[in-house]
């Protein structure tokens, strides 16, 4: 299967998924006002409308965004259609689009320090603004007259991007959170998920719950993701182990019981009892 193909059948897999989790998302919606109100009512949930939904971002409109690069942008690729280009020369346009967005990323995204890596999450000129002020950085990237999509930005931009590396080196991702969070700067040490469950966010949130499995022990797991304060949600069992309710489950499929002694003695099945 070549990449295209794969990443086509990821895509459509994922919108799948999506599409799917609105649909349960309704149903809940519905099913809650059907209890209130004994009134019923028909769902329509659409691919296409979840394609755009994870594409939000892009198919939007708003006009100050639009005016300085959706209409640009439109405007060369009709052109391109226009001239009779072919499809990977028109895609190669917008792709070419990406200095636009880059410069802003700079404050947005991962780097490395002196023991660990970070993330910044500085969506607006105020957070960036504090980063700036902490690193000491002067580029241009949030003045008015930047050219972001100007000749040579992109090396520029990959020489600010090593300059603020350079920056972070200097102390470990510990300091700099501490420092950023101060300023008032979204910004996360990494960690991998191995290590998640001792975080202290994580701990002082209680999102892990204390089990004891029949056969391994203690257990730490991941608790309910969502909290209801009129009914509240817990992780009260371990996983039961294999087999433990093969009787009980086939009891009330409607098997007999001496049906279930003889699938057990021909080991068809087990039981963990």
């Amino acid at each position: 299967m070549s990449s295209a193909r794969h990443s086509r059948s990821s895509a459509s897999t994922f919108i799948d998924r999506t599409s799917g989790t609105m649909a349960a998302m309704g149903i809940c919606a519905a099913l809650l006002h059907r209890e209130r109100t004994g009134e019923g009512q028909s769902l329509h949930v659409s691919l296409l409308q979840s394609a755009l939904e994870l594409m939000s971002h892009q198919v939007m409109r708003e006009p100050v965004h639009d005016v300085t690069v959706r209409d640009p942008l439109l405007a060369e690729l009709q052109g391109m259609r226009g001239s009779g280009a072919r499809y990977d020369a028109i895609a190669a346009i917008r792709k070419a689009q990406g200095p636009r967005f880059a410069a802003h990323r700079l404050y947005y995204g991962g780097y490395h320090t002196a023991r660990g890596a970070l993330v910044l999450g500085a969506l607006t000129p105020q957070n960036r603004h504090a980063i700036r002020a902490i690193l000491e950085m002067h580029d241009p990237t949030d003045d008015s007259d930047f050219d972001a999509a100007a000749p040579g930005t992109r090396e520029k931009l990959e020489v600010w991007r090593q300059e603020i590396q350079g920056k972070l080196l200097v102390a470990p991702a510990s300091e700099w959170v501490s420092r950023f969070l101060a300023a008032g700067v979204p910004a996360s040490v990494v960690n991998f998920p191995e290590e998640m469950s001792d975080d202290p966010q994580v701990a002082a949130a209680g999102m892990m719950a204390e089990l004891e499995h029949e056969l391994t022990g203690p257990q730490r797991v991941v608790g309910p993701a969502v909290r209801m304060s009129a009914t509240p949600t817990e992780a009260r069992l371990p996983s039961p182990p294999l087999a433990r309710h093969t009787r009980e489950v086939l009891r009330e499929g409607g098997v007999p019981d001496e049906e279930i002694d003889a699938l057990l003695a021909a080991s068809v099945i087990t039981s963990r009892e």
